[in-house]
């Protein structure tokens, strides 16, 4: 009953919200006194609903009746929520359940037309006409509680008598829904009859993209779509819209929309993925043996991935109009998104759910693998090898050219994307041997280059490169499909399809060396390498798993091995491979020039920090503001531990909660929120301190409590502490709970009190946790970090509240010059050399005084 009546409130707030502004009209300065009068100012929900564009001065300004605001949409929605709450009150099952499929698609509804109008009023025809306001989300927000409602309403009700067949039939049906979904409309344009010029521009203009097209984006602009060699740059003139383009601020990119040069948008990658996974999905949800947990999991994404691109692309912007004609007339803001979309997406989704509840209902053990035991390392092998031998005919180089003669080019002048497929054939670009672009032109301008190459020479010797390339790929594309027939075969020889797979890895290595080395720095470089580092990956893979072929399932030992690996892999990529950047600190590196010209300095950048008297101060400076910042630190350490054991003697569970939950919040604001709020507080003019003490008369004058350098370390401990105490503790907390309750108990029967108790049981349980987390502290206390120093820095606080991080920051991307860059990372080089001693010191200490090692 209390679920229905909170229904009830949410459909007469939502109802309700029809009545907020959502949206202001504004009159252009050109129009007239007698038409600028008439416009109406701010318009609400029931407004437009009720009269649409008749919201306007229609009989003064014809044309403003073709202004497309999808009332029919947002009636739809309208009804649609409404009935879906109306059918939960009825007490009916079914009922209840047809409530959350329909108040669902009018959310979505409500979402679609949110957007829309959004994008309306950032199109480049109606942009100076009027402005939303946030009232139009409201609705929305509030439909959507209706839903989630509407799903807690069904939650007490019986569920269907179903079995996992049942769920996986149901998301079989929802996955073919979903692509059946792709034939139909996803986005259209909504003009009139009499908007344009002439009844042909009418009718071109008003046009329809299916899901196919919104993947592969490949509806030609309107500019390639007129008869006779015409065009479709003069569909605005003389046509009804012509009055709203003199009066548009964007007058001239709205004549010129069908003129510019266009070209069809890149394919929407993410969507592409979803559909092929929602159809591998359909594909495993029809195969009984396949487990459960694989089309689940494949679904899942496909929805994520779905939703993603649907949402990333309902806001439009200045780049539609180089895209297809839908993109352009929604651009001009005659067009856009259809529903469709959107409930491919909630069938996706739909489809994830029931899979999952497939999962839930069943009888049987959830993980039922369909490749037989013997087979399976076979199969994960081959998958491998077939991974990389499709990787090697994907885009695989990217060819990229300089201006001949010029130094320090960071732009290349001419790039080209090769795959796979034209490197086997040999196929060399003619946007790479003969450009038409204007750089492309400068580049092959002359017969005569200015580095000492002709042109001829130049085409030849690009030519030479990618025919080497072309060959090693070739190669290593027979050896992995060498290595494919190989293990599809009946006798297999494990030692020589794992050599043939190390030799495949060892050949796309050298493919790559090769696309590296080869091309002459003076002349251009060859990128885009990712598919063969991937392939390289995969055939490594294969060999590891082939070397098991004579078994049915890999070893323990080598499964613990693989799943440590991805973390070992990130350890690697984020903590280990940036270390390469230390060379710059023996350069004298200018940003722009690769590293062979480079000026070799040796440790000119070390001795630096000491060479002269004034930057021995600043270092002095530094150190100091450093080691001050983390003494504070260190001293205060204890405070999360007896932070944590307040927390476990409050006896009142609501207070405790409240307590932890405020303490901990605060770890999660950025430094740039609390230096908000820090404003706020503590500002010389605004600040509701420095107002409250001058009301007061405790001061005359306000105080610079942020602006000021003195005490500035105690006020950095303050933020500090205020920000990580609660967070800090958590781990003390679970210290103590780990501590055995007994104990507790045979010091009540004793007669021990509370603070006995703290002092005898809870702080020896907890001192080991605290040693080592102040060990750690100790080890790092030159990496105090910089986030928070940065943000609370000005000019009259940075002589002392500038520690080593920030001193790092401010001289090398702080300064905006590459010629301290090189200085930074020598101190940065120090910072971790100095970390790395202090880390084997506090070990050392720890083995001393408690005998145990923390590394």
């Amino acid at each position: 009953m209390k679920r229905r009546i909170t229904i009830g409130i949410l459909l007469l707030l939502f109802l309700a919200s029809f009545f907020t502004p959502w949206f202001s009209v504004y009159a252009h300065m050109a129009l007239p006194q007698e038409i600028a009068s008439a416009f109406p100012g701010d318009v609400s929900g029931i407004t437009l609903l009720s009269k649409g564009v008749n919201i306007f001065p229609i009989d003064l300004m014809p044309s403003l009746r073709y202004i497309p605001f999808r009332i029919g949409l947002l009636g739809i929605a309208l009804c649609l929520v409404a009935l879906g709450a109306l059918l939960v009150l009825i007490p009916n099952a079914w009922a209840n359940r047809l409530a959350v499929v329909i108040g669902g698609c009018g959310t979505l509804a409500l979402l679609l037309f949110s957007f829309y109008f959004q994008a309306l009023e950032q199109s480049v025809l109606f942009s100076v006409l009027f402005t939303t306001k946030w009232y139009i989300w409201v609705p929305f927000i509030l439909s959507f509680a209706l839903s989630v409602m509407e799903v807690f309403n069904i939650r007490h009700i019986a569920p269907l008598r179903s079995n996992d067949r049942a769920w996986r039939s149901i998301s079989a049906v929802l996955c073919g829904v979903a692509l059946i979904m792709l034939v139909l409309p996803f986005a259209g344009s909504y003009s009139q009859l009499g908007t344009f010029s002439s009844f042909e521009a009418d009718s071109l203009a008003s046009r329809q993209e299916n899901g196919i097209q919104w993947l592969l984006n490949s509806e030609a602009p309107l500019k390639e779509l007129g008869s006779g060699g015409e065009t479709f740059s003069g569909i605005i003139n003389g046509g009804a819209l012509q009055k709203l383009v003199t009066l548009s601020d964007s007058g001239s990119t709205v004549k010129n929309l069908f003129l510019v040069p266009t070209q069809n948008g890149s394919l929407r990658v993410m969507a592409i993925a979803a559909v092929l996974l929602l159809l591998i999905g359909l594909m495993l949800q029809l195969i009984r043996k396949v487990d459960r947990w694989i089309p689940a999991c494949l679904l899942s994404l496909s929805s994520i991935l779905l939703l993603s691109e649907v949402v990333g692309t309902l806001q439009v912007d200045s780049n539609y109009q180089f895209n297809g004609a839908i993109s352009q007339m929604m651009y001009l803001g005659l067009g856009g998104y259809t529903l469709v979309p959107f409930l491919m997406c909630f069938a996706t989704v739909g489809s994830a759910i029931s899979a999952a509840l497939g999962i839930y209902r069943a009888d049987e053990p959830y993980f039922v693998n369909p490749i037989p035991q013997r087979k399976r390392i076979l199969t994960i092998s081959l998958s491998f090898s077939i991974a990389a031998a499709v990787l090697l005919l994907t885009p695989v180089v990217q060819v990229n050219l300089y201006t001949p003669g010029k130094i320090n080019q960071s732009n290349p002048t001419v790039s080209a994307n090769l795959s796979g497929v034209q490197m086997l054939l040999f196929q060399q670009p003619d946007a790479l041997m003969n450009p038409t672009n204007v750089r492309g032109k400068v580049l092959y301008a002359e017969e005569t280059v200015k580095n000492g190459l002709t042109l001829s020479g130049l085409q030849a010797l690009v030519s030479g490169i990618l025919h080497k390339i072309s060959l090693l790929l070739i190669v290593t594309l027979l050896v992995t499909l060498a290595i494919i027939v190989l293990l599809l075969s009946r006798k297999r020889n494990k030692r020589l399809i794992v050599t043939l797979l190390l030799l495949a890895a060892l050949l796309q290595a050298v493919t790559v060396l090769a696309a590296t080395l080869l091309m002459p720095k003076d002349v251009g470089f060859i990128a885009g390498l990712a598919p063969l580092y991937c392939a390289i990956g995969f055939s490594i893979f294969a060999a590891f798993y082939a070397g098991f072929l004579d078994y049915e399932e890999l070893p323990k030992k080598f499964k613990l091995f693989l799943m440590m690996l991805p973390f070992l892999v990130a350890v690697f990529l984020f903590s280990y491979l940036p270390l390469s950047g230390w060379r710059y600190a023996f350069y004298n590196y200018k940003l722009g020039l690769s590293m062979d010209q480079q000026e070799y300095v040796g440790f000119q950048w070390f001795t630096t920090l000491w060479s002269n008297v004034a930057q021995q101060s600043e270092t002095v400076r530094v150190l100091r503001n450093t080691f001050a910042m983390s003494g504070i630190s260190l001293m205060t350490s204890w405070l999360p531990m007896a932070f944590a054991i307040f927390l476990t003697e409050i006896r009142t569970g609501w207070f405790k909660k409240f307590v932890q939950v405020f303490t901990t919040l605060p770890n999660f604001i950025s430094w740039v929120l609390v230096f908000s709020f820090a404003l706020t507080m503590f500002s010389l003019d605004t600040g509701i301190v420095n107002k409250a003490f001058m009301a007061l008369g405790i001061i005359q004058e306000p105080i610079a409590y942020l602006n000021s350098g003195e005490h500035i370390w105690i006020k950095m401990w303050v933020w500090y502490t205020w920000k990580t105490l609660g967070w800090s503790a958590i781990m003390y907390l679970a210290a103590i709970a780990g501590i055995d309750q007994e104990l507790y108990e045979a010091a009540k029967v004793d007669g021990a009190g509370r603070w006995r108790q703290i002092m005898h049981i809870t702080i020896p349980g907890i001192l080991p946790t605290f040693f080592v987390l102040l060990l750690l502290q100790i080890s790092n206390v030159v990496n105090n970090g910089m986030e928070q120093y940065l943000v609370f820095q000005n000019a009259m606080n940075k002589s002392t509240i500038e520690v080593l991080d920030l001193y790092v920051y401010n001289i090398s991307l702080g300064t905006r010059s590459s010629n301290t860059i090189s200085m930074a990372t020598a101190i940065g080089i120090l910072k971790s050399l100095v970390s790395i001693v202090l880390l084997f010191l506090a070990n050392s200490f720890s083995k001393a005084v408690r005998g145990e090692s923390i590394v």
